[in-house]
Order: C-alpha cells, then sequence, then structure tokens
C-alpha cells in the first residue's frame, strides 16, 4: 500500500488517499499538483501536464524515486508548488510512502522547507504519541540547551510547543495528534495519523 500526503505552510498535513501501486499514487500527486494550479492559474491542467517541461513555469517540482526502498524515511515521490501574487502566497507538499507492514499507526515529522519524513509506524497511538513527544523535546533540548523529556512536552507553552490530541476522531485523513514547535525558525512539526 502507498500512502499520499500534502501539507500545506501555515496548515494541518493530512493523509489525502491510499493507494494499491506506487504509480496511482503518483497519479493522485500529478492530479492534486494539477488542481492546485488550476485554482490560481484557471488553465485547465490535468495530471498528465505535471511533466518537467511545465516545472519552471507554474513553480513546482515532482521527483519520482521507483528505487527507494519500502518503509523508508524517505519518500517514494516528493512533490512541491509555490504560488505568489501581491498577498496571495501558498507553499504546498505531497510525499508518497510505500507501506509494507501491519502496524496502523504512523508519525510523521517536518520541518519547515525540507521535505517530510516518515519517522516510524507503531501498534498503538499511545506508542506513536510518547515517541512525538520525545523527538519534540529532543528539539526542545537542542534550540534551548535543556534537560526536557517526554512528560514534560505538554506543559511547555513557554517555549512555543503546541500539542493537540485527538485520538477518537473518525476522519480517515486528519491526524490523530499534531504538534509544532516554533522558534523562529525553522518551525518543526509532527502529525500522527491511522492507516
Amino acid at each position: 500500500m502507498f500512502i499520499v500526503i500534502k501539507s500545506e505552510h501555515y496548515d494541518c498535513t493530512n493523509l489525502i488517499c491510499k493507494k494499491d501501486t506506487l504509480e496511482e499514487a503518483a497519479a493522485a500527486v500529478r492530479e492534486s499538483i494539477a488542481q492546485r494550479i488550476n485554482k490560481n492559474y484557471h488553465t485547465g491542467l490535468t495530471g498528465a501536464d505535471i511533466t518537467h517541461e511545465n516545472e519552471e513555469r507554474y513553480r513546482f517540482s515532482f521527483v519520482f524515486d521507483e528505487n527507494c526502498p519500502a518503509d523508508n524515511s524517505e519518500p517514494r515521490v516528493h512533490a512541491t508548488y509555490d504560488f505568489w501574487k501581491g498577498d496571495d502566497e501558498e507553499s504546498v507538499e505531497w510525499a508518497v510512502f510505500e507501506v509494507t507492514t501491519d502496524k496502523p499507526f504512523f508519525l510523521l515529522s517536518y520541518e519547515e522547507y525540507e521535505s517530510i519524513e516518515l519517522t516510524g509506524f507503531y501498534d498503538s497511538f499511545d506508542e506513536a504519541f510518547e515517541k512525538m513527544k520525545e523527538l519534540i523535546a529532543e528539539s526542545v533540548n537542542d534550540v534551548f540547551d535543556e534537560d526536557a523529556t517526554a512528560d514534560d512536552v505538554e506543559d511547555m507553552e513557554d517555549y512555543n510547543v503546541f500539542v493537540h490530541s485527538n485520538k477518537d476522531s473518525k476522519d480517515s485523513g486528519a491526524p490523530l495528534a499534531f504538534a509544532s514547535f516554533c522558534d523562529d525558525y525553522p518551525n518543526r512539526e509532527w502529525t500522527i495519523f491511522h492507516i
């Protein structure tokens, strides 16, 4: 199975679909890029128009790595789209990861202007949530030279840490947990999803 992730700058990361093949997942990304371009340029593009020849004109990139190993932290497909016009600005990123495990929860990490990374698969929400808090504590410790632990994370508003959990959500595309840590630059985010 392949999971297609979309992350919008200043918005949340979402699981937009699951596909059986890498080619279907790549096509879903191309269609999603075309929809974003059409929204801004009113061009009528389709996924077939998302080619290297159009990258510079419409400010997108699309990289399809057929040789990336399964369950790797790096995406098999990675794409970005940027649009600026007056006060309108948007930056969107897509990533496709291959799933070969039966563990139902996964954690994504994202650092602003870097690519989305698949941090791992977990048997339970609580296991994924604990790992997310450990990663947040590590980031805070790196920036502020602190000695924080995962247990401290949910009370770190003074460090610009935000943690939200909605583990009982039935929305299949929205994250079950979301966290961010922003100390000027770069913004870091973590999200947990249920496959």
